[in-house]
């Protein structure tokens, strides 16, 4: 049994299969927009941080050149010349020149912001003259400040002490001839460098700049970091770890921007800078969640789409579909009628599209198919009436013949020589057989215009009958060897499909001993019943030709055929939505096999 589901129905499959349209399209273009959007948010997300990174790499090389500027303009000619003229002094001289030279100094430093101290030193290392008294006499001679300062003004890389960042100037003091005669250091409280690398101004709340330096095989940090702020603990990266990459980069003098994992072993977008002439790198980075936010609120935002995007369409598709198939609904229900016999359906044409044109046709169909069955009962009428016709008119003088032989054999007893006594048994052999030749087509006319009840047939009670009616000779069995079923059917069909099967096998049989099988077996929607004898067989060029009407290939010379029993069969059996044939070689002994099947139910 067929069973019909809500989505088998045309307006159903026509909104689905919208819907389903509407989906990829706007898949499609979602996913496109999708990644042109995340390309431009990834783009414009690297970009704002290499711009960072380039500001802040120019406002730390701006903030250098003023600690360079400050340092220059403290060291004024009169300051070479003066330690020069006071190193060469001696004595209360040399005293007098020092307290002048350090009142100058003192008068200079607070110009300079930041400073926190300048000492001159000679070329022994020693401090010989500070702004902080508490200097003086100290050796510096191994700093790489004091060191670099000889040769050319340098800048040390930002260092702690006693809790506070500080940064280093030097240059050289030269006499008249350019030779060095001291050393000229500043340092300066870092606080402006820092307020560049601890500004997250654009940064977010995952954002930060550091400032860094590549010491043999480790990067140090030089500022503070933003979730690791105790400047007394800034350790070191391997340079062998994926964190320290931006900053190898940086410090070779490279600028970029890559993705990476950071010092938290956090994966952060890292825009990168170097610092010329000091070595420094400077990165300025954030974390790819917070960088790249807009990508999730953008899928978000898709999604929602696509969301509403359905619902409209639903809301759109779901009435035209409803116009659509609303007139081949009304068409598939006159259809339902016309199949029940409803021959006066009518499928109003409410316009003249495609599906109009249909229902028009439709109309002239069952116009035509209402004249064809009137036409059909006009001929039935005429097919009955012939049939009443040949029962009547030909069947009473058979009857007539048959009894007039009788009589004459009768009344002659005794007077008839045998000749006579044998033409007149031919006589009533051929009107027996005229009248099974006229019922034959009576039968044959009925299959298809007469309809039999529809009733619970059990198939081993009906061939137990058949069988018995069949009469066969004594050395002839006839086995049933199967379990057979009950079928809701029509009994009197299926009886004289089993009888002209059974009496062909039994009535063809060219010995006196023989057998015939009966099976059936299950076959889904239909069962498939079995006729198997052990005869003489039917050559596979006769198989098609013995199911036609009156023919017969007469194998048995004692047995006349009126050539309409397989024609029969094969009428009731298809009428019946089934189909017959018969596998043979045509061997003697091994006979054929006839098979049909029959429907379950109706």
């Amino acid at each position: 049994m067929r069973i019909r589901l809500p989505f088998n129905s045309l307006s159903t499959q026509i909104t689905v299969l919208s819907l389903a349209l509407l989906l990829i399209l706007t898949l499609v273009v979602g996913v496109i927009a999708y990644r042109i959007t995340r390309s431009t948010i990834e783009v414009e997300g690297i970009a704002s941080l290499e711009a960072l990174a380039t500001a802040r790499q120019t406002a730390i090389k701006i903030q250098l050149e003023n600690y360079k500027n400050n340092l220059l303009s403290f060291a004024h000619p009169n300051l070479a010349a003066e330690t020069t003229a006071m190193l060469a002094a001696s004595g209360e001289d040399r005293i007098r020149q020092e307290s002048i030279l350090a009142a100058s100094m003192k008068r200079e430093q607070p110009i300079h912001s930041d400073l926190e101290w300048a000492d001159i030193v000679d070329l022994s290392g020693e401090v010989i003259i500070s702004t902080n008294t508490a200097n003086e006499g100290r050796i510096v001679a191994k700093t790489p400040v004091f060191m670099n300062g000889v040769v050319r003004p340098s800048i040390s890389d930002p260092f702690i002490d006693q809790g506070t960042i500080y940064i280093e100037l030097s240059m050289p003091l030269n006499d008249g001839q350019d030779n060095t005669v001291a050393v000229l250091i500043h340092r300066y409280n870092a606080r402006a460098l820092l307020s560049i690398t601890g500004d997250y101004t654009g940064l977010g709340s995952t954002g930060e700049t550091v400032l860094g330096v590549r010491r043999g095989e480790e990067v140090h940090f030089l500022t503070p970091r933003r979730f690791a702020s105790d400047v007394s603990s800034f350790e070191p990266l391997p340079i062998s770890g994926g964190a320290a990459r931006p900053m190898i980069g940086a410090t070779a003098g490279q600028s970029g921007a890559i993705q990476a994992p950071d010092y938290r072993s956090v994966q952060v977008i890292a825009a990168y800078r170097p610092i010329q002439e000091t070595g420094w790198g400077i990165v300025v980075k954030q974390d790819v969640v917070e960088a790249f936010a807009g990508i999730s609120q953008l899928r978000t935002n898709l999604m929602m789409g696509l969301g509403l995007a359905l619902l409209a369409g639903a809301i759109i598709v779901a009435p035209l579909t409803h116009n659509f198939v609303q007139p081949l609904n009304e068409l598939e229900r006159a259809t339902r009628k016309v199949a029940a016999g409803d021959l006066s359906t009518h499928v109003p044409i409410s316009q003249l599209d495609e599906v109009g044109q249909v229902a028009e046709s439709f109309n002239a169909m069952v116009r035509q198919l209402s004249q064809a069955r009137d036409e059909l009962t006009h001929s039935n009428r005429e097919l009955s009436s012939f049939a009443y016709v040949v029962s009547h008119d030909l069947k009473t003088p058979l009857r007539g013949i048959a009894s007039l032989s009788t009589w004459l054999v009768e009344d002659l007893q005794g007077k008839l020589e045998g000749e006579q006594i044998e033409q007149l048994r031919l006589l009533r052999e051929r009107v027996q057989r005229m009248d099974a030749l006229i019922n034959g087509l009576l039968d044959y006319s009925r299959v298809g215009r007469v309809r039999n009840p529809e009733i619970v047939v059990d198939v081993n009670t009906l061939l137990v009958r058949v069988i018995d009616t069949a009469s066969p000779p004594e050395g002839i069995r006839i086995n049933v060897t199967t379990k057979m079923p009950r079928l809701q059917t029509d009994e009197l069909h299926l009886t004289q499909v089993f009888q002209n099967l059974i009496s062909n096998a039994v009535n063809h049989h060219p010995g006196p001993q023989g057998k015939v099988e009966i099976s059936g077996r299950d076959q889904g929607d239909f069962w498939e019943f079995t006729v198997r004898d052990d005869g003489l067989g039917i050559e596979p060029r006769h198989h098609e030709r013995i199911f036609q009407m009156f023919q017969s290939l007469q194998t048995n010379q004692d047995v006349e055929s009126t050539g309409i029993g397989l024609a029969l069969v094969r009428k009731i059996v298809e009428e019946h939505g089934g189909k017959v044939w018969v596998e043979s070689q045509g061997v003697p002994g091994q006979g054929s096999i006839f098979r049909f099947t029959w429907p379950k139910t109706k």
